[in-house]
């Protein structure tokens, strides 16, 4: 039987059950043409398990990650360290004398720094806080009871470690707690003075963008033009807002600089103490050790004005020698750091200097130092090895402050020896009081300082930190206690010049043994007088050269300068280094004057007078004590001109880049130099003059030998008187050698304004030269060999 024929459905018929799972219609039916693959359900319920898979399947590969290859990059955080660099200091050179006794050295203390908040109480909120976190996970840091009680227990940590820190520095609790609170105290008042500036320069708060808005609700572009500049306008508000930080709230706490930084608590902790703490910093939280170096002088006044001193190096220093050298400063100086300013810390500045280190420090997150890195070694600088005997350096200038502190009344009785020397004009009292004075012992070969020794002195720690009373009592002292008067003051050497006079005269051709008859004065009883005719109203007689030297005759070299004339005395005392630097490794070196008919003008032209001034060391002439030293060497070593040093030959070898002495080259100022042979000088007028001078202090009529000769050790020399003019007392003087017949130094003593230097001066090196005999430098008798 056919089944009937299905007729197709009407609009009234209901629709067929497309939701249906398993829906009886296929997908090609003809009858159906609009269905799309979305209407099958199993393609929908698939479409929407993939949308859930898909985000899920990224989520867990996110997941996956993060546990194995992200994890480090989380963990880190608490595995973080960081790195700083510090400065590793090095110590500037020792400056040391003969026998190795240290003269300037570099003294390290150890500074205790306290970070700012690890003091101020009541303990700021926010630091506490931070204190608390680092203690707790972050889970942790939300419970409130949690942060309270690792809060005090960081409170009772610090407690005990002020007590503990006090017990290793050993000061009272109560000292190091008022040390904090001062500190605290000047960093409050600091903020307090900046937070007032700051509320009287405030402005009033910046308008509130309403004007804007109804400026921009008022603007109304009417044409093409207004409209761009309305979005112009608009445009610069915006990069304005966007490019200009906000001010600052009046709500928002202010924070000064000071109270984030580390600040001295105690200056000069032991060196045991700064082990502990630095060796155990759990233990020490907030503290810092840091290693200071000053400058010392052990030995206090002794060549204090030949050591000089090192002050810190001022800011607009640092930005001269930046400037002088753009690729870096050789010796790496910075504001604050020592720097010789006067005698050898100047000249050898280079040589002394250290260089500064560098390390790398490694620290966790506890602030625990977990590796040490050195990036650059420090070099400390070059010690310097003087051929200063500090022994006989004391014992000069021990002389020279007894000599100026002496209390005696100048008497007006004048002694044979005081009428023998070579004042002109004015009278001689027995005793004055010095305003200054200097002693120089070198030796006659090398050329080898062994004493210099200036007065008044000081103790060369006071220029290093001087307090105020110290400063004003020195520098209104109006002996001038810091003048180096060895190399700087220049006077006229009176008698001991006549040594000169007689070498030019013989050298001109004139005889030693030619005697002249001394009448006490050249042309006129009134003028051009020996002092013992205006004491004594007689003259020297027949005086031949040595009897000149040995009484100090004015007439006898009055008359060799008139027939030689004044050009022989300018030219050898120019040989013999007078009006010149003598080469000393010190700066500030003074030439002294020698005049001359060639350097007279109209102001001050050249008399005959002046050439009779000259041969007995007066007229406009001056000298200074190193000179006359350098000339007595050349005298006893038989013409040889040397160039004094303090630098021993034995020390290292200069080294730096700057020149140790100003005016000269590194070259020159590095190697102790033997000096030069001078040419022209015949053997027999050096042994002629000696000879004077051995009389001088050996031959009873001598002008010293009452008050220089000594049995162990034979001694030759001259004395000196120098007139100062303006009514002010004659400068002593005493310049000579010994042993006199084998010398080995020469030896110059000057007192300004001392008096006679017969009776004052020359006392003075006979007991220099009996102290070097006590200790072995001279030996016994007049024939002693160089090589003793």
């Amino acid at each position: 039987m056919a089944l009937p024929k299905q007729q197709p459905s009407t609009p009234n018929q209901p629709p067929s059950m497309f939701n249906a799972p398993h829906s009886c219609l296929q997908d090609d039916d003809p009858a159906n043409p609009a269905r799309g693959w979305l209407d099958h359900p199993t393609t929908r319920l698939r479409l929407v398990v993939l949308i859930f898979l898909i985000p899920a399947g990224a989520i867990g590969y996110r997941l996956v990650q993060l546990q194995t290859v992200k994890q480090s990059s989380f963990t880190q955080v608490f595995e973080a360290t960081t790195t700083k660099r510090l400065e590793i200091p090095a110590r500037d050179g020792r400056i040391l004398a003969a026998d190795g006794s240290p003269l300037a050295v570099d003294v390290e203390t150890f500074e205790l720094r306290v970070d700012y908040r690890w003091l101020e109480e009541p303990p700021h909120p926010e630091w506490l806080k931070r204190q608390a976190f680092q203690r707790l996970s972050r889970r942790q840091r939300r419970d409130t009871d949690q942060v309270a009680a690792i809060s005090e227990q960081v409170l009772r940590e610090r407690d005990e470690m002020w007590q503990r820190l006090a017990r290793v520095v050993n000061l009272p609790e109560s000292e190091l707690t008022s040390r904090r609170h001062e500190i605290q105290t000047r960093i409050e008042r600091m903020r307090s003075v900046v937070l007032n500036r700051q509320s009287q320069k405030s402005s009033p708060s910046s308008p509130s963008q309403a004007p804007a808005i109804e400026s921009f609700k008022a603007s109304s572009p009417a044409d093409l033009d207004e409209y761009l500049a309305w979005w112009k306008g608009r445009w610069h508000e915006f990069h304005r807002e966007l490019t200009t930080p906000p001010a600052r709230r009046s709500d928002e706490p202010f924070i000064l600089a000071e109270e984030l930084e580390a600040h001295p608590l105690v200056v000069g902790i032991t060196e045991t103490a700064a082990a502990e703490i630095q060796a155990q910093p759990e233990l020490y939280p907030g503290l810092e050790v840091r290693v200071l170096t000053h400058r010392s002088y052990p030995a206090k006044t002794v060549a204090a004005h030949l050591l000089g001193v090192r002050t810190p190096l001022r800011e607009e220093e640092a930005r001269e020698r930046s400037q002088r050298w753009p690729a870096g400063d050789p010796l790496d100086y910075r504001t604050g750091d020592p720097m010789g300013r006067s005698g050898l810390e100047l000249a050898y500045d280079a040589q002394l200097r250290g260089l500064r280190g560098l390390k790398e420090l490694t620290i966790d997150r506890w602030g625990q130092i977990v590796a040490e890195k050195i990036l650059r070694e420090p070099r400390h600088g070059s010690d310097l090895y003087l051929s200063l005997d500090v022994e006989v350096q004391r014992t000069a200038e021990s002389l020279l402050e007894q000599a100026l502190a002496a209390s005696d009344i100048p008497s007006s009785e004048t002694s044979p020896e005081a009428a023998t020397e070579g004042v002109t004009e004015t009278a001689i009292p027995s005793r004055t009081i010095p305003t200054g004075g200097s002693v120089v012992v070198i030796d006659v070969r090398t050329g080898q300082v062994i004493a210099a020794a200036s007065a008044p002195g000081y103790d060369a720690n006071i220029l290093t930190s001087p307090t105020a009373d110290e400063w004003a009592r020195l520098t209104n002292d109006a002996r001038r206690p810091f003048f180096q008067r060895v190399t700087r003051m220049a006077l006229a050497p009176g008698s001991t010049f006549k040594p000169l006079t007689a070498i030019a005269g013989l050298e001109a051709g004139m005889k030693a043994s030619t005697s002249i008859d001394c009448v006490g004065y050249l042309d006129h009883p009134n003028r051009d007088r020996c002092l013992i005719f205006r004491h004594f109203g007689v003259g020297h007689g027949e005086t031949d050269l040595s009897d000149a030297l040995c009484q100090s005759c004015n007439v006898y070299f009055f008359k060799m300068a008139r027939m030689s004339g004044p050009q022989p005395l300018v030219a050898w005392a120019r040989q013999f280094g007078f009006g010149q630097l003598t080469g000393i490794d010190l700066p500030f070196e003074q030439t002294g004057r020698l005049p001359s008919p060639e350097t007279a003008t109209k102001a001050q032209p050249w008399y005959p007078g002046d050439t009779l001034g000259l041969a007995i060391g007066q007229s406009r002439l001056q000298v200074t004590p190193l000179q006359m030293a350098r000339f007595m060497a050349a005298i006893a070593n038989g013409g040889e001109l040397v160039t004094p040093r303090l630098k021993a030959d034995f020390s290292p070898m200069f080294i730096g880049t700057e020149s140790p002495v100003q005016g000269s080259s590194p070259s020159q100022s590095s190697s102790a130099s033997k000096g030069h042979t001078l040419h022209g000088l015949h053997p027999t007028t050096m042994d002629a003059v000696r000879e004077g001078l051995v009389r001088v202090v050996n031959d009873p009529k001598g002008t010293a030998y009452k008050t220089v000769r000594m049995k162990e050790v034979e001694i030759a020399g001259k004395t000196g008187t120098a007139e100062a003019g303006g009514g002010l007392p004659d400068h002593a003087w005493f310049a000579g050698y010994a042993p006199a017949r084998q010398p080995r130094y020469a030896i110059v003593v000057v007192l300004e304004h001392g008096g006679s230097g017969g009776k004052q001066a020359g006392p003075m090196a006979r007991d220099v030269l009996r102290k070097m005999h006590q200790l072995g430098l001279l030996p016994t008798g007049s024939l002693a060999s160089n090589e003793d």
